[in-house]
């Protein structure tokens, strides 16, 4: 296994590569940093974990990595915050259109209206993002898979009552 990641240093990102790793197979599965957004690849899939901000350079990026943001179909969402979903807000360039989001069920209340963050005290509500993207509800506990990929969902209210991680692969938490 080779894990490749972009390391951002005085606003300049670069490309490092570690070693294998011993004891890990021949499993190619690789995670990748860029605008807040992580990549897990295993085979012939990349899945996006978080969509990041939505700014105009995002799909240059991606091609420094070597991922094309139409081969992006899978993308799992930890909360709602613009620093997490920006790349598939409604106003985004629309890069991930296609792409299929993975939500907690708790979380999704936030995009559908059906309940409004308060944030400072309770005094300041935030607004409702939205986005037409196809979501898949997942639940604490959940194990799915995708194209071979196992992931396993744990809710961890706090920042938001919905904020989902990942376990991935049983290796990788996200």
């Amino acid at each position: 296994m080779r894990c490749d990641h972009v390391e951002k240093s005085n606003g300049i990102s670069k490309k490092s590569n570690e070693p294998d790793v011993p004891g890990q197979g021949d499993l190619q599965a690789f995670e990748q940093w860029v605008a807040n957004i992580f990549f897990y690849r295993k085979g012939d899939t990349t899945i996006m974990v978080v969509a990041g901000y939505n700014y105009d350079r995002l799909a240059e990026k991606m091609g420094w990595l070597g991922i094309d943001p139409k081969s992006i179909h899978h993308i799992l969402i930890t909360h709602q915050d613009t620093d997490h979903v920006g790349a598939v807000e409604a106003d985004s360039p629309g890069l991930f259109r296609n792409a299929k989001l993975y939500i907690g069920e708790i979380e999704n209340r936030y995009l559908i209206g059906e309940a409004r963050r308060k944030v400072i005290y309770h005094l300041y509500k935030l607004l409702q993002v939205t986005i037409y993207n196809e979501k898949q509800l997942l639940h604490d506990g959940e194990v799915f898979d995708i194209d071979g990929v196992r992931i396993e969902c744990f809710l961890v209210s706090g920042h938001t009552w919905g904020h989902m991680v990942y376990l991935i692969d049983d290796k990788y938490l996200f």
